[in-house]
């Protein structure tokens, strides 16, 4: 009896460490290593599923990505103890046991057990060689077809940035070269007056590129900003602030030295606005004194509208010294001074109309009127009607009794170039 119950204890005893043992690893296979936590694996069901079959055409290593390497090691640890275990169990049963018939049947399901590891653990390294050889042969396809789908819709953003930028760019120069040809009018239009005057339009662009100019930072203005902004508050006849516009445009780090010249004369004219005449003459100076020297017509044209400012201003000047009762010799030097800055200016540009005029406004309020009339009738031929009229109102500026004979021949001239301008025409 009592070796009938040592061999009954010892297949118990056996087959629950078998179990036991079996379910550590089912529960490893499907939920992954035991936690601290977790209950003794004998508090666990009895049987516990069979572990499903790996599937090659979906291996269970691809969609468990969690069992690597290291898992088959950790498990390979746990299985060793729990083998060490059932071996220790099975030495302390050893004295009990005396029919060698027991200690067969422990062998057998020891030998039962650890061919179960050898089967759950050679399941698991054909999933994972399937999933390798399913990513080698696949998965190159897979990724080249992802690739040139990710090409060709990365292209497809790049060329339609491409273009976006494209119409852009030609968007902004387009508004810029519009500006430059206002803000080129409207700078010709102060310079010399008489100009055709700029349109309700087009002093709306000026407007518009002004208010863009003044929501931006200082340090980020161009030297166009600055100009749109000085002409703009030119035309509202804030002078001072078109002067310190101009002023800015022409210290600009962008600025061309064509518009520092445009820039400089404008502030000038703004600056005779503001009643300011020795900063007038101090800005022209400048022109002159920086270009010129330079060998560029167009940079030369404005050196030439900077003195004649400079003759126009000490016409003015000299009347108001005249009007005043100053010294006459200091009337005589200013007069002399508008003169020589007057044939300074035609010795650049010969057959400007204004600047003949000036010269010969000057010499007929030094006296030598024989010396003027050709030179105004030359400027009544070119300038037409505009010309008459600015001769006309120059009189009017600190009139003295001279500018009354002055005006009887501005319109003696007129009517000699009026009739034969008729007679030419017909």
């Amino acid at each position: 009896m009592l070796q009938r119950g040592s061999m009954r204890a010892g297949l118990i005893i056996t087959a629950w460490l078998s179990l036991a043992v079996a379910g550590a690893a089912m529960a490893w296979a499907t939920q992954g290593p035991p936690q601290p936590d977790a209950e003794p694996a004998a508090a666990q069901q009895a049987a516990p599923p069979p572990a499903p079959e790996p599937s090659v055409s979906q291996p269970r290593g691809a969609a468990d990505p969690g069992l690597t390497h290291r898992d088959f090691e950790q498990l390979e640890k746990v299985t060793g103890l729990q083998i060490k275990v059932l071996e220790t169990q099975i030495d302390s049963m050893g004295d009990r046991l005396s029919d060698s018939n027991d200690r067969l049947l422990v062998l057998i399901a020891l030998a039962t057990v650890a061919a179960g590891f050898t089967g759950y653990l050679s399941a698991r390294r054909e999933a994972r060689d399937a999933a390798e050889k399913w990513i080698n042969d696949e998965g190159g396809k897979v990724l080249g077809s992802l690739k040139e789908e990710a090409e060709k819709k990365i292209k497809g953003i790049i060329d339609q940035s491409k273009r976006d930028f494209k119409e852009l760019v030609e968007h902004a120069n387009r508004q810029k070269e519009r500006l430059d040809h206002i803000l080129e009018r409207v700078n010709l239009q102060v310079a010399e007056p008489g100009k055709p005057e700029i349109t309700p339009i087009e002093m709306e662009e000026v407007n518009l590129a002004a208010r863009e100019a003044k929501s931006k930072p200082t340090g980020e203005k161009t030297s166009q900003d600055w100009i749109a902004q000085g002409l703009s508050a030119y035309f509202a006849e804030n002078y001072e602030d078109a002067a310190i516009a101009f002023e800015n445009a022409s210290r600009s780090s962008d600025v061309s030295t064509l518009n520092m010249a445009k820039a400089l004369v404008t502030k000038g004219a703004a600056l005779g606005k503001a009643g300011k005449p020795d900063d007038v003459i101090a800005a022209f100076d400048e022109v002159a004194r920086r270009f010129g020297d330079s060998d560029e017509t167009a940079l030369l044209e404005w050196v030439a509208h900077a003195l004649n400012g400079k003759a126009f201003v000490r016409l003015t000047l000299a009347k108001k010294a005249r009007k005043s009762g100053e010294n006459a010799e200091e009337v005589k030097a200013l007069l002399s001074q508008a003169l020589n800055d007057a044939e300074a200016a035609l010795e650049i540009t010969p057959d400007k109309p204004m600047f003949l005029g000036n010269k010969g406004y000057a010499l007929f309020l030094l006296a030598r009127k024989e010396d003027a009339e050709p030179l105004l009738r030359r400027a009544l031929e070119l300038g037409g009607k505009e010309q008459r009229d600015l001769e006309l109102e120059d009189a009017a500026i600190h009139p003295l009794p001279e500018d009354e004979a002055f005006k009887e021949l501005i319109s003696r001239l007129w009517l000699e170039v009026s009739a034969k301008g008729d007679n030419d025409s017909t």
